[in-house]
């Protein structure tokens, strides 16, 4: 839903970036949290510098990097609850949304003020406050989704997406990142191949905020997720080759494909998911078809993650690759029939052309 600009204040507000930046260091944490093990698997499957004084198997190894995205699977229902009924944030400055929701209106009206950094907001908080009162009207779960048709077909495409995206590989990528360049025999350390991984994400994911209103939604997904399975078919011939012969002539064949995977998914397929799922339902039932999704996207991330070195251990790391480059090809097809083009359309625009 786009919302007018009402406020006279076209300077740069500080406090405003200030804020953003703040919610956004949890962003940090949660990244931290998810790949800590990517240096420490490393470490306990083998003896050398092993705080543990034996070497973990293959299997507990697994279980350690994906227990995370199975515990986050819980987190979108009971945070989207207790949100609401707590309040989203207790030293920063609450939403308007949430204020005017449990009927402060005059800490809404504060609050938006701080946040423009303006009092000219009349029109704004009466645009808000006929927005939460639709919403809380005619708020549904998931159930109202799913009966619903057009509804359903917006869920279907945002799961859909979150499906493709954790069977791209990215999940087991970052989470064994260090045994996938150590398998690869490349000359390029394993610490310093993903310090650069890291940095690329970074330049990347600061391009895509430049590109994605520019190019629309469509082209730039398709310009990411044909990048994404070339890259994953690459490393699968790559790890089938090296299990036949001598591959150390092409030793820079897995980084510079792995790079090549990273700027796109970070161009396009990892932001442009929560693009499409925050444009694709009306507010009544955002709430819960982004939990539902959301909530999907960690447990198939969970499944990846937990599948994708056992499949290595047992029949080459070629074959997770080819797996996850095959799934890739089949999401292919399936944004080109199902991903609707959001770029500058209203609600109810995009609402329509789900009808």
């Amino acid at each position: 839903m786009k919302y007018t600009k009402h406020s006279e204040n076209n300077g740069i507000n500080i406090f405003l970036y200030f804020t953003a930046i703040v919610v956004h260091i949890t962003s940090a944490v949660i990244g931290i949290t998810f790949c800590w093990s990517t240096p420490v698997t490393s470490k306990l499957e083998g003896l050398i510098d092993n705080p543990l004084g034996f070497s973990i198997s293959v299997s507990q190894s697994s279980w350690l990097s994906s227990l995370t995205s199975l515990g986050a699977v819980v987190g979108p229902f009971s945070g989207g609850y207790f949100s609401d009924s707590i309040g989203r944030k207790w030293s920063l400055i609450e939403s308007p949304c949430y204020l005017i929701m449990k009927g402060q209106h005059e800490e809404a009206r504060k609050s938006l003020e701080k946040l423009r950094q303006s009092d000219n907001i009349e029109d704004e908080i009466m645009e808000l406050t006929a927005t939460v009162k639709e919403s809380l009207a005619n708020r549904g779960g998931i159930i109202d989704v799913i009966k619903t048709d057009y509804l359903c077909r917006g869920l279907i495409i945002t799961t859909g997406i979150v499906i493709i995206q954790q069977f791209s590989a990215i999940s087991p990528i970052l989470l064994y990142m260090h045994e996938i360049f150590e398998n690869a025999g490349s000359s390029l350390s394993k610490e310093y191949a993903t310090i650069i991984v890291g940095v690329v994400q970074i330049v990347a994911t600061l391009i895509s905020s430049f590109v994605i209103d520019r190019l629309g939604r469509r082209p730039l997904m398709f310009i990411s997720i044909v990048p994404l399975c070339i890259s994953l078919l690459t490393l699968s011939l790559y790890f089938y080759l090296k299990s036949l012969m001598d591959v150390s002539h092409i030793s820079w064949l897995p980084v510079t494909a792995l790079l090549v995977y990273v700027i796109f998914f970070n161009m396009g397929m990892g932001p442009l998911a929560i693009v499409v799922l925050s444009e694709i339902f009306p507010p009544h039932v955002k709430s819960s078809a982004t939990s539902f999704t959301i909530a999907t996207c960690f447990f198939v991330s969970f499944g990846v993650s937990k599948v994708f070195p056992l499949l290595g251990a047992l029949f080459g790391q070629w074959f997770p690759f080819l797996i996850c480059g095959v799934a890739t090809t089949v999401g292919i097809i399936f944004m080109w029939f199902r991903l609707p083009e959001t770029k500058g359309k209203h609600l109810s625009e995009i609402l329509e052309s789900l009808k």
